[in-house]
């Protein structure tokens, strides 16, 4: 081997054992290069939809002034309750948006937005009917579209983009997938109709709109709009038999004739009176119409002691001698919710003297006791209680009653003054008369009140 060929093997051994390093340029910018430069793009697992729609304090500006109004609200919220009719349509349209642009998570109606059922009922407690319009005919607000294609018939196939579930008894189990995935499920709009929802706020602005064919318009314009039409879910009710028209009309005018009963369990007031002086000329079907429990809006006024509003329904002529599916009366309703002395005189005045004479020897069904008036409230008034004591050597039942209530003496003598008294010889289902239990009760003060009668 010559001396040049032994160099060069050397050479060649030592460039073996050296490692092989390549070089890559990510970027020939230093950092010092751009320190200053503000990226445009954060990661974060907020979205955007959601960090709009955080509450916040609220203030106005007044003459370059803020005026802070106290309350914590999310800015739809705020801008409803301001009447700020700009900013209502700014937010939408930023809602909008941000549901278009943001991860699909569940299905494809992700994407589209959907008005919240608080902010829809609080637009309609303030009588904001020009928002109500514009979320109505933009983006469908108030609608439960899922409860309506269920009601169609039709079924929405949509296929899953995550695991459905376990099978059980031949069922997925899809929700209990979706509560593993921290994934709450949206519904939209109430299944109570708007008009209802309006009455129940006592809002006469909401509910005169809503009585109108206005909210139909709007509802059938959205229909027609572009967002319906890629919204699967509005996709499958409209293939349904009658349409996307049949549904919403019936959905609006599902148990319309209860909607004096709803003003009649709104606010308390003058405002929400007025309501059903005005529902009692365009409603008169609602007049005397029977809810499920047998009950009328002046029953319903009576149950809950609203005396300004059974005034108003007696005022217009409504059935006093109505009783509910257990045959109880509007004194049994009267009754039945703890009245305050001063508010039960009044409601009871309101009554027809010789009616009211014959409605306190009235019983209620026998599966109800068979009760009059003044029986049915004093066994109501006075419950008996009963203690169970477990142990592993015994086991025991205790009755026990609590200390005799004597603001209950003061409605005892108001009733009586009232009934003279006519209902005390009367037999309940038990065969027991009001003063036997009295006595059972262990109601010394009512006993000495009704022995003298």
């Amino acid at each position: 081997m010559t001396k040049d060929e032994d160099e060069d093997s050397c050479e060649e051994s030592e460039s073996d054992d050296e490692p092989e390093v390549y070089k890559k340029v990510i970027d020939d910018q230093f950092t010092i290069d751009n320190v200053g430069q503000v990226s445009m793009q954060v990661k974060s697992q907020t979205l955007a939809s959601e960090l709009l729609n955080w509450p916040a304090p609220t203030f106005t500006l007044l003459d370059g002034s803020p005026k802070v109004t106290g309350r914590v609200q999310k800015p739809l919220e705020f801008v409803i309750s301001e009447n700020d009719m700009k900013g209502f349509e700014f937010l939408i349209d930023l809602n909008v948006r941000f549901a278009n642009e943001e991860p699909v998570e569940d299905d494809e109606s992700s994407h589209f937005y959907m008005f919240p059922q608080e902010h829809f009922e609080h637009a309609l407690r303030l009588g904001r009917t020009e928002m109500l319009a514009s979320a109505i005919r933009r983006i469908g607000a108030g609608i439960p579209i899922e409860d309506l294609v269920k009601k169609s018939g039709a079924e929405l196939k949509v296929k899953p983009r995550y695991y459905q579930g376990l099978n059980v008894y031949g069922k997925k189990r899809a929700d209990w997938a979706k509560a593993g995935r921290n994934l709450v499920v949206k519904q939209t709009g109430s299944k109570l109709p708007p008009l209802l929802q309006a009455a129940l706020e006592g809002s006469l602005e909401s509910t005169e709109w809503f009585i109108s064919d206005t909210p139909m318009r709007h509802y059938l314009d959205f229909g027609k709009s572009k967002v319906a039409k890629e919204d699967i879910r509005l996709k499958h009710l409209t293939e349904a038999p009658g349409g996307f028209d049949r549904a919403i009309s019936k959905w609006l005018g599902v148990q319309n004739d209860l909607v004096i009963h709803c003003a009649v369990m709104g606010p308390r007031g003058d405002e929400t009176n007025r309501l059903i002086e005005y529902l009692l000329q365009v409603c008169p079907s609602s007049f005397e119409a029977k809810s499920e429990e047998g009950y009328t809006p002046l029953y319903l006024a009576c149950l809950l002691g609203r005396v300004q509003f059974a005034k108003t329904l007696i005022t217009a002529g409504a059935d006093q001698s109505v009783k509910d599916k257990d045959l109880n009366n509007i004194i049994h309703a009267s009754l039945t919710n703890g009245p305050k002395v001063n508010q039960l005189r009044e409601l009871l005045g309101l009554f027809d003297t010789d009616l009211r004479s014959h409605m306190f020897t009235q019983r209620n069904n026998l599966t109800r006791g068979g009760d009059t008036p003044l029986h049915f409230w004093l066994k109501k008034a006075n419950t008996l209680s009963y203690e169970w004591n477990y142990s592993r050597a015994h086991m025991y039942t205790r009755r026990s009653l609590a200390d005799e209530d004597m603001y209950n003496v003061k409605i005892l003598n108001l009733l009586l003054e009232f009934s003279g008294g006519n209902e005390l010889e009367i037999l309940n289902g038990s065969g027991d008369t009001v003063l036997h239990s009295a006595v059972l009760l262990h109601l010394p003060e009512h006993t000495r009140v009704l022995v003298p009668k």
